[in-house]
């Protein structure tokens, strides 16, 4: 019976195998022409990169030749008229003149340049030699400090270090250190005490004017509360405030380098989340603004310093409290200005009678515009977004920029709608629809840096943000069914084999049927220890490791609890994952993270190396645990990633079905394999023990 058996599934091989065979030959031949195609389009597109640096080269050349001509003609007409209004001792006019004589040789330097060095190392593909000359440069030194006087001013409690580049608001800006004298009363005062700190000096003696003075200080009594001043003190002639210094570059540097790099395509999907996260930065503090009754009045890229990955809004000068009785003025920066605001001040209208809030907040869209579209809105709400943006993006930046009486009611409210598409799993899916502000439902506010709901609308009914966690990717390329049909004749001919391998063993045994017993599931602490005894083994059990969270919901989530129960063990602080606080620090912590790594997964090299310069540049991280679902079947991948001065470690892959959902699955199917032919052996053994005698 058990030969003829055998005989009839030999057969049947031999038909499975005769009939997969041309299969695999039309799969191969398919794949061969999907690689010869995918070659030809490669070929295509280098060729079409040479044709487009050849003809940008041309290009360049002749309009900067013809820009260097022009430059010149104006010169050769400017230059006489500054000479004869020097001869008639007209030296207003004279100056005005030299200045257009400055900026025409400016720009045929830069035209020169261009044409010697520029455009040949942009034809090469060398254009990184020569960015931090042509962009990096010339806002150094556009911004660098003024050169010191005979007289920086006495102020008691501070070193003077140098001057910084001071604005409109006819103000003198000094970078100081406190002594620590000065430093200890703060700190018993309960205030903040900074290292480093900005002295914002008016002195009537020096220029400035009264309505100056009255302007700075009418808010910062409240401002003070907020910790954005340390401290202020008026006098007969003179006054000034101290804020603390945030060392960074100025939003509207970052945007530019950001677009820069991609150019009219727009901005990736990292730049885009980085940028939302920095318009969420704004929103944040604008309500901090506004929940003390405050109205920035300014907001503009050149008002927010980006320091350690988050936006910090700077410049108080136009601070002014909702509930003043003073009449509304037209002060702030053009195209950031509300035109409503503007017409309101015409009109000799008060500030408590009009809602500064949605002012800011259309300021706020205006700055959220020009970060994704990279220049200005110059025609204010009727501005369209041209770059690559999610739709629910572009209704955000509409309807903060709108009409009054649409617009968002509170920046909460806006931040809700802008933190709903950054954790969206793919923005671009988003409908207006699905936001928060049009719903009507809420969002937990725990996952939004802490902030609370908007205090004036009620709360409508429960609801969660989006997670940011994707799903697996599939295989590079290869169509679904293809591994499908694959992947069901391999699990045919495995089986089948594994049948005939196992036809001639003897009939299965009580311990054999033992073995043959589901596994016990295995214990998730055990687990973690074995492979963090190999990355944490040698690192100190000191600072924090943050944890980036990318597992589906049908993991068990004793697997992360018992990650965190390992790391808190071991004397590690654990930031991110289920368990946490969901404080602002976590949340800024974990944020930080997933920024460095975009929506790249941890099989991608660029988006690890990232990951290492951003705990290098924290220095407050000890490493990064990165979670993901492996392609296997019900596995995770883990990869523990250091500083850059340590570098990762590979990514190991590991079954974790044991303890899913309360299972009791089997093992791999070579494990049972080898415990049945164990166990078939062990009986064997004892059957011829028991035939050759026993202890009886």
């Amino acid at each position: 019976m058990i030969p003829s058996a055998i005989a009839l599934m030999k057969v049947l091989v031999i038909l499975c195998v005769t009939v997969a065979l041309p299969v695999a030959l039309i799969w191969g031949a398919v794949r061969f022409l999907q690689g010869t195609f995918w070659l030809l389009g490669a070929f295509a597109r280098l060729a079409g990169g040479l044709f487009g640096r050849l003809f940008g080269f041309v290009r360049d050349t002749i309009t900067d030749s013809l820009g260097l001509c022009g430059a010149l003609l104006t010169t050769a007409v400017v230059l006489p008229l500054a000479v004869l209004n020097v001869l008639v001792w007209r030296w207003d006019a004279a100056g005005h003149y030299g200045r257009a004589l400055e900026g025409e040789l400016e720009e045929m330097g830069v035209a020169l340049w261009r044409l010697a060095v520029g455009n040949p190392v942009r034809l090469l593909g060398l254009e990184r030699l020569t960015e931090g000359i042509e962009r990096r440069l010339p806002r150094l030194l556009a911004s660098a400090p003024a050169a010191r006087g005979g007289a920086h001013g006495s102020f008691d409690g501070f070193e003077i270090l140098d001057t910084l580049p001071a604005g409109g608001s006819g103000a003198r800006l000094f970078l100081a250190r406190p002594t620590r004298d000065k430093l200890a009363r703060w700190r018993q005062d309960g205030k903040p005490a900074p290292g480093r700190v900005v002295i914002k000096s008016f002195a009537l003696d020096a220029g400035s004017t009264l309505p100056q003075i009255v302007r700075e200080s009418r808010a910062l009594e409240a401002a003070s509360r907020l910790g954005l001043v340390c401290e202020h003190e008026l006098d007969d002639t003179a006054f000034h405030y101290v804020m603390p210094y945030v060392p960074g570059e100025e939003l509207d540097g970052v945007i530019a380098k950001l677009h820069a790099r991609r150019g009219a395509a727009g901005l990736c999907p990292a730049d885009l989340a980085l940028v939302m996260s920095y318009a969420s930065d704004l929103l944040y503090t604008l309500d901090r603004f506004h929940s003390e009754g405050l109205w920035h009045k300014d907001i503009k890229p050149a008002n927010l310093i980006v320091s350690r990955g988050r936006a910090h809004l700077v410049d108080l000068g136009l601070v002014t409290p909702l509930g003043s009785a003073m009449t509304l003025t037209t002060h702030g920066t053009e195209y950031y200005r509300d035109p409503e605001m503007v017409r309101m001040a015409l009109k000799g209208v008060k500030v408590h009678e009009v809602d500064g809030v949605k002012f800011d907040l259309y300021s706020a869209g205006a700055l959220l515009y020009s970060m994704v579209e990279g220049s200005f809105p110059a025609h204010g709400s009727l501005s369209r977004i041209t770059r690559a943006c999610p739709e629910a993006l572009q209704w955000i930046v509409r309807r903060s920029m709108g009409e009054v009486n649409t617009r968002y009611r509170s920046a909460g409210e806006m931040l809700a709608d802008l933190r709903t598409v950054a954790m969206a799993r793919d923005p671009h899916l988003l409908k207006p629809a699905d936001l928060p502000s049009v719903s009507g439902r809420t969002v937990d506010w725990s996952r939004l840096g802490g902030l609370g709901p908007p205090r004036t609308t009620a709360s409508p009914a429960p609801h969660a943000a989006p997670s940011l966690r994707r799903a697996p990717r599939s295989a590079g390329g290869v169509p679904a069914r293809a591994l499908v049909a694959a992947g069901l004749w391999g699990l045919f001919l495995y089986g089948t084999v594994d049948f005939l391998f196992l036809a001639d063993a003897p009939s299965a045994s009580a311990s054999e049927r033992a073995a043959r017993r589901p596994h016990e599931p295995r214990d998730p602490r055990r687990l973690w220890a074995r492979h963090l005894d190999a990355d944490l083994g040698s690192a100190a059990a000191e600072g924090a490791i943050v944890v980036i969270d990318e597992l589906g919901e049908h993991v068990d989530p004793r697997i992360l609890g018992a990650l965190r129960e390992e790391l808190e063990e071991r004397g590690f602080e654990v930031l991110g994952g289920p368990g946490g606080e969901g404080d602002e620090r976590e949340i800024h912590f974990v944020a930080g993270a997933r920024r460095a790594v975009g929506l790249a997964g941890p099989d991608d090299p660029g988006a690890v190396a990232a990951l290492e310069r951003h705990l290098a540049a924290d220095g407050v991280l000890q490493g990064a645990i990165w979670l993901t679902v492996a392609e296997e079947p019900e596995s995770l991948t883990y990869r523990f990633v250091r500083p850059r001065a340590h570098g990762p470690e590979a990514a190991r892959t590991f079954s974790v079905l044991g303890i899913a959902d309360g299972s009791r699955p089997r093992g791999p199917a070579r494990s049972r394999k080898r415990a049945r032919t164990a166990a078939s052996q062990r009986a064997a053994a004892a059957s011829a023990h028991d035939g050759t005698g026993s202890a009886d």
